[in-house]
């Protein structure tokens, strides 16, 4: 009788403590018959009966849920991380039909923040599966640890950022940090546009770690900026470039890479051509409402036959202009000229205006050439001023001989009124 009570006490012990180990493992929380979570595993690791895993911040976590339906139903599984200040940590599936005696496996990702706070390394990973009512909930440990290795590139400033001529320097400046575990030492920043052939590149002597660089390294500091400078060169086309961000620490070992795309506007090219170009003048004066005339010559010393075009820009908002002829095409050892008539608009701004004139053969251009008009207001020309004047005299001319008239005729009538008999 006594050895029975002992086994069975000592039964209750074993159960007892496999209890609380189950317990310890996973906290599991369930509201619903209708389904249960059977196996998790995180970046492969089977988690079910041991509920603590290592994690870096930083890395992508892969997470596999195995759900065994009860009864036919349309769930979610979802995975969480509570904790992190600045977002949500989370993934979750689809909904999905669940039948009785039918396990289905769902597979969920996302991405530990590499900012995540690891002072004391325990977070807890939330995994659920849940319906329009109910929900089943395993909860599992989990050590969030820096990465041994790790500078991030926050971020690539380039000054100008969208876009930047041929010939001319662009700016770079890189914003990194030290968001592992060690100090690293002799880091190279280095800035390149594949492409173009172009690259910078500058070093920092130490960045400590992140979280405990005031603590343990003498106050050195965890992140760094770095100003870069580069120019694009004088012959590099018209579109749109790569910028690479590499930096390479760890002894070599390690590069970390970013990307961004910038804008580069080519320089035209003008093309050689059989002859010459010229205007008769670069600037000329003329008055508002009225129009500069400028010739363009062209002579053809070449052996075959050049088809020449102008075109004009930049005199939207003061002008407009006229070519005599649109074109001319000029045989070999000759020449030709086209006439631009800019027609000035009444209301435009005193003073000089530059305008643009480019020579087309066709397919290229072949001269590109800046010239000017200056505009002069009209003045009141003294022949209209004299006009005024006689139109103002010939009306007091005709007042005064109305007057005259008006005096006149009072005075007969006066002089009929004295002549009359007395009766």
């Amino acid at each position: 009788m006594k050895t029975k009570s002992i086994c069975g006490l000592f039964v209750a012990l074993v159960l007892l403590v496999l209890g609380i180990t189950s317990v310890s493992a996973a906290n599991v929380v369930s509201t619903s018959p209708d389904y249960s979570i059977t196996q998790v595993k995180i970046d492969g690791v089977d988690v079910t009966n041991d509920g603590t895993v290592s994690l870096e911040a930083g890395s992508e976590v892969e997470i596999q849920v195995i759900v065994l339906g009860n009864a036919v139903k349309d769930v979610q599984v979802k995975a969480w991380i509570g904790g992190y200040e600045y977002d949500r940590v989370e993934d979750i599936s689809s909904m999905f039909e669940i039948n009785p005696g039918v396990s289905y496996k769902k597979t969920l990702s996302f991405v530990i923040p590499e900012d995540m706070d690891v002072e004391d390394n325990n977070y807890k990973l939330h995994v659920e599966v849940f319906d329009d009512e109910d929900e089943n909930e395993i909860t599992y440990g989990l050590f969030v640890d820096r990465t041994r290795h790790y500078i991030s590139i926050l971020d690539t400033i380039l000054r100008p950022d969208t876009s930047i001529q041929a010939g001319k320097p662009i700016f770079a400046s890189v914003r990194v940090q030290n968001m592992g575990q060690k100090v690293e030492e002799n880091i190279k920043v280095e800035v390149q546009i594949p492409e173009l052939g172009i690259a910078a590149r500058n070093y920092i002597d130490e960045l400590a770690p992140e979280d405990d660089y005031d603590k343990h390294h003498g106050g050195e500091d965890s992140s760094s900026n770095n100003e870069l400078y580069l120019v694009i060169p004088e012959d590099a086309k018209t579109g749109d470039y790569e910028v690479v961000t590499k930096v390479t620490y760890n002894r070599g070992h390690t590069t970390e890479t970013a990307t961004q795309m910038i804008h580069v506007e080519g320089k035209v090219v003008q093309q050689k051509v059989d002859g010459f170009v010229r205007v008769d003048t670069n600037s000329a004066n003329v008055k508002a409402g009225e129009s500069a005339v400028y010739k363009v010559v062209f002579a053809n010393i070449g052996e075959t036959s050049q088809l020449y075009s102008v075109e004009v820009d930049g005199i939207e908002t003061w002008a407009t202009y006229k070519l005599q002829p649109s074109f001319v095409t000029v045989t070999p050892g000759s020449s030709a000229e086209i006439l631009v008539s800019i027609a000035v608009d009444k209301e435009a701004i005193e003073g000089d205006h530059m305008f643009t004139l480019r020579v087309n053969d066709g397919v290229n251009i072949v001269k590109e050439m800046n010239l000017f008009a200056t505009v002069e207001q009209v003045e009141e020309s003294n022949y209209a001023g004299l006009k005024t004047g006689l139109q103002i005299a010939f009306a007091v001319l005709v007042l005064i001989l109305v007057v005259l008239g008006i005096i006149v005729g009072i005075s007969r009538w006066k002089s009929n009124e004295n002549d009359e008999p007395l009766g």
